[in-house]
């Protein structure tokens, strides 16, 4: 508590009041009293003012900024998600780089996929071989004129056994019939075909398991998409066809648009349109 020094004067009949020894100010003194004694300098003043503007600055930058937004509410753009480069066209190296790969027929894969994006059709460089099932190439009837087996059921030996042969992942026939039912043309007038199958071993797929939405190995990453192919898809013994490539996928959780016909199948709930 601050000392305060009181003299009672008879006399007079007047109080002499000495203010806080710390601030040197006589209150007894009529000009501490006046105008002087407020505009004067001391460390709570200081601080009130500061304090005083920042809190009118606040209520004051709370009720401009509402009617700001309120006049721009019909020519703000700031809710609306922006895509820069959006209206780009991407190569397809860069496709190739950004989507998963998902085997177009046949094969079978871990990757979880939700919408496709396009179609690569791969050559058999660097891709392990596959044992197909053999079939029937037609109709095998007994000594009695009988159907046994019919053209493209499975054969099996004498033990029951399915048969195999072994032949490479891709059939690229297949893949020449699924370019020519897209119309692609097979070559141009200057003998550039446009019917290009993609060197897999070239194409990188996750490289040090840096990609977190991709497929991981940690004994051994899948650095390049052969690497994917040769390690995780697999041929079942029943798959009549082999694949012709890949189907380039989006594995993350978005919206896909389906346009087709009418009895297309487009109200069939799937997890994989």
């Amino acid at each position: 508590m601050a000392d305060v020094d009181v003299c009672i004067c008879s006399r007079n009949d007047t109080f002499r009041l000495y203010g806080n020894h710390a601030t040197g100010l006589n209150f007894a003194d009529p000009k501490n009293l006046g105008f002087r004694y407020f505009v004067g300098f001391t460390p709570m003043k200081f601080f009130i003012t500061l304090l005083t503007v920042f809190i009118v600055f606040v209520i004051f930058y709370i009720i401009f900024m509402h009617n700001l937004n309120v006049q721009n509410a019909l020519a703000d753009t700031s809710d609306i998600n922006q895509y820069h480069n959006d209206q780009h066209i991407a190569l397809p190296e860069e496709i190739q780089r950004k989507f998963d790969y998902f085997p177009d027929v046949g094969a079978t894969s871990d990757v979880v996929f939700s919408s496709m994006i396009s179609h690569i059709a791969f050559q058999n460089k660097g891709i392990k071989n596959i044992q197909v099932a053999q079939r029937a190439p037609a109709d095998i009837k007994d000594e009695d004129g009988e159907i046994v087996l019919y053209k493209g059921e499975i054969l099996h030996d004498d033990n029951g056994e399915i048969l195999f042969e072994e032949k490479p992942m891709f059939d690229t026939d297949f893949a020449n019939d699924l370019f020519t039912a897209s119309f692609m043309p097979d070559e141009r007038p200057e003998d550039i075909s446009m019917r290009k199958y993609y060197d897999a071993t070239e194409i990188p797929y996750n490289p040090g398991n840096k990609n977190r939405d991709k497929l991981k190995n940690k004994e051994k990453p899948y650095n390049t998409v052969a690497d994917l192919i040769n390690n995780d898809w697999e041929f079942p013994y029943y798959e009549p066809q082999r694949p012709g490539g890949a189907y380039l996928v989006d594995t993350a959780p978005v919206n896909t648009m389906v346009l087709a016909i009418t009895r297309a199948g487009k109200g069939i709930t799937t997890p994989v349109i």
